[in-house]
């Protein structure tokens, strides 16, 4: 399954060592996906990171770092500017920072993966329903 990653599951990712968003980069059959956006967003929220993990700075890089390596990143200047705008146009209303996320999606015909609920039920009622959350991710797998 082709998976494209938002800030809020890297994030989550790093919050402690041993935890299912951190899991999930492991398991067999996903093929995870982000925009080189997501850089921008962990680095500008880089201090609330670290003040709320329970892992030192120095594990919140190593676990970065092997997350990273788990996840292809796609620059945003190659996805279509009218792709861009439909994505534009499904978030502007809830969460403009998520339209390179929404746009990798339809791009790349992937399912995006966010812990953000409220973007997942504002998507939904757009129509946008190549979304899915961790936790039907884990029923989804667990029923293959």
């Amino acid at each position: 399954m082709k998976l494209i990653i938002d800030t809020n599951i890297l994030f989550s990712a790093l919050l402690s060592a041993d935890n299912d968003f951190a899991k999930l980069f492991f398991i067999e059959g996903l093929d995870f996906s982000a925009c080189n956006f997501l850089f921008i967003e962990i680095f500008k929220h880089k201090e609330k990171l670290k003040s709320i993990s329970d892992l030192s700075e120095n594990e919140i890089l190593r676990q970065m770092s092997t997350i990273l390596s788990k996840i292809t990143f796609i620059n945003e200047n190659y996805i279509p500017k009218h792709i861009f705008q439909k994505a534009y146009l499904l978030c502007k209303d809830i969460d403009e920072n998520d339209t390179p996320f929404i746009a990798l999606t339809m791009f790349l015909k992937a399912t995006l993966l966010t812990g953000d609920k409220k973007l997942q039920k504002h998507l939904q009622e757009q129509g946008f329903d190549n979304i899915i959350s961790l936790s039907d991710l884990k029923d989804e797998i667990q029923k293959k």
